[in-house]
Parts: C-alpha cells; structure tokens; sequence
C-alpha cells in the first residue's frame, strides 16, 4: 500500500550529531590542516547539528524540561567526546580521507541470468540505494569503507563480519565507480561513556593472521600535500591505477582501541560480496513480487521497532484497520534529494584530483 506513519516531531540524535562533526573533521580538503584549527570547526559542527535538531524538534514549542535536560547533557557528553576523539585519532588514523557522507546506486542484477539487472513487472530497473560514512585509502593504495558506530557497548566481532549491509556497500561501490576495488570496512566505534569500561588505552589486536605479521605503525597515517590545497601526496590518478600494495599476510581482522573508541578493520573476501549480491537480489525478487505473502513473524525486538504494530494487532483481533491507518498513516513521498556536503560528491579538490576515466566512455 505504500504507506509510512505520519511522522510527529523528529528526536534529537546525538549520533546524528556526532556523524556531522566526524564528516568535518574527516573532510579531505582539510586533511592538512592543524588539529588545534579542525578541533574548533568539528565542534562547531556538532553544535550546529545539535541545535538544528533542537529546532525541528520544537517546532517553534519550547522543550519540556526533561527534553531540555536531555538536550543539553548531550551536548556536553559530545563535546567531551569529539574533544577526546580528535586527541586520539592522529595516532589511530592510517588513511587519507577520499570522500565523506557519499551515496551510492547500484543495479541488482536478476537471480535468473548473469547478465540481466533485475526489473519490475513494468520494466522498471531495481536499484540498491546508499550511502556511506566515508571512502579512504591507506597506505598500501586499498581503498576502505569507513563506518562511523555510536554505541554503548562495543559491538560483538562476529556481527560486525557479518553485517549485510557493509558487505552489500562494498559491491555497490565498485559497481558505482567502475574500476575501483573495495578492500574493506572500517567499523569506527565511539562510545558515550564515563569510564574507559576496561579499554585497552592504544592497544590493538589482530586475528587470522600470519604469525610473523607486524600491524602498520600507528603513525602510518596517509598525509595529504599542504600546497595542493588538500591533495593526496600520491596523484589520484596513480592511487585508483595502481594495485593494492598490502601485505600478503594482513590479517582478516584488526581491532585497535582508545579511551572509548575501537576502529575494526576487515578485509572483505571476493566469495563474501559475491554471496551478499546473490541474497540480495533473491530478497530484492520477493520484493517486488505483487502475489508474494508476508506471513506474520512477532518477535520482542520486530514488534518493538515495527511502524505498524498498532494495525497488525487491529487485523489480529479481526477488526478493520482501515480507520487507523487513514488517520496515523499517509503515503510515502518521493525521495527529496539529500543535502549535499562539500566533500561528498566530488573527489580531493587539490590540483590536479580530478578523477580519472573508470571505464569505456560513456560509463
């Protein structure tokens, strides 16, 4: 029925918050620059996200007091946060920055051939719809996804290698730029927390790995070229030419620790994406299939999330759902176009970093 609730006024997030001050600080043009000049800028960004929300959320009424309570701690415990981050990551960052909160479209391709994407009965193509945190490179020229986490807890290893949607990013990138290949994800985890909780200050481990392999030097991170203007020191068009330079015995898995961060780098195998493509487009077939059933599948953590619980429990008890959803649901618009940030839909705006031909003309 292509239906969403109508939305009342949006929460305030301070992950979101967080993501806008991390796309600054991680902004490739500004790579260079002296941390004590980005620290000011991040945390204006942070700010600035913060108080937006806080104005949409209002919408022009003034907070309770335990929204304005919980409105300002977050403030506070984010600055402390971006303040500790922006200490600690020089010596945890081994990459230059490519492109920050960039979105993706890929085809799917159908289940039925090797060759054909995946249509609709009208003959409309399916696309997978993206977006992500941030695209670096090392120093071994890999170019990585980067994924920015605010969590509570450190989120289990296991999870982290299988979640669908970093590997399902991986494939859609390359498809999106042809002739670039995707070595990874980076799962860079803050968490909001008053004690380190047993962290391992600047520690870092690393599993399925060669025994005699040595990890990168914390201060392996990739500089840019000041009098570029924000250039990477190694031209572009060398850096998306030139193979993957990594040792043959990198580990599958690198975890690295802070005082309330971990960053977890995995190499994604070429049998992963693949599977992921394969699951994707069988799922993305059901979706699109008009006679396919939706049977019912109650769980404490899908009814806790679930837009529609109020009408499911309604046709549940053998009533009509139809008044509840003409009065709390509408239908979904058309995507408006995303908000653009400097930094997003072009590469590193130094000389000469315009990106190279991916393809054949035309692609």
């Amino acid at each position: 029925m292509n239906l969403e609730p109508v939305a009342g006024p949006p929460e305030i997030s301070v992950e979101r918050a967080v993501k806008d001050a991390l796309a600054i600080y991680y902004f490739p043009g500004m790579w260079d620059w002296p941390r004590a000049v980005v620290l000011p800028l991040v945390t204006k960004g942070f700010e600035r996200s913060m108080l937006d929300q806080r104005n949409r959320s209002s919408s022009g009424d003034p907070l309770s007091p335990e929204e304005e309570q919980r409105w300002r701690k977050g403030l506070i415990d984010g600055r402390r946060l971006l303040d500790e981050y922006v200490t600690w990551a020089p010596s945890a960052d081994r990459f230059g920055p490519v492109l920050v909160e960039s979105e993706f479209v890929a085809p799917v391709a159908s289940p039925h051939s090797d060759t054909d994407g995946l249509v609709t009965e009208s003959g409309d193509a399916v696309h997978y719809h993206g977006r992500i945190d941030a695209l670096v490179v090392d120093q071994f020229d890999a170019y990585w996804i980067l994924r920015h986490r605010v969590v509570d807890r450190w989120t289990p290893i296991e999870q982290l290698r299988l979640d669908e949607e970093s590997i399902a990013a991986c494939w859609a990138w390359e498809n999106f730029y042809l002739g670039m290949t995707i070595t990874g994800t980076i799962d860079n985890e803050v968490r909001f927390a008053s004690e380190n909780g047993g962290l391992i200050p600047g520690g870092s481990q690393v599993g399925e790995s060669d025994p005699e392999f040595q990890p990168p030097p914390a201060t392996g991170r990739v500089a840019q070229h000041a009098a570029s203007g924000g250039g990477r020191s190694v031209p572009q068009h060398r850096r998306l030419s030139a193979r993957s330079r990594e040792p043959d015995s990198a580990p599958r898995v690198e975890e690295h620790f802070g005082p309330g961060f971990r960053r977890a780098w995995i190499r994604r195998r070429r049998s992963e994406t693949a599977a992921a493509v394969i699951r994707l487009s069988h799922e993305a077939t059901l979706m699109i299939e008009p006679t396919v059933m939706a049977y019912p599948n109650p769980s404490p953590e899908q009814c806790q999330r679930c837009r529609f619980v109020q009408p499911c429990l309604t046709m549940n008890d053998g009533s009509d759902p139809a008044p509840i959803l003409a009065d709390h649901y509408h239908q979904v618009p058309a995507a408006p176009e995303g908000e653009h940030r400097l930094g997003s839909a072009t590469w590193s705006i130094g000389r000469g970093a315009a990106p190279p031909q991916f393809g054949p003309k035309g692609q």
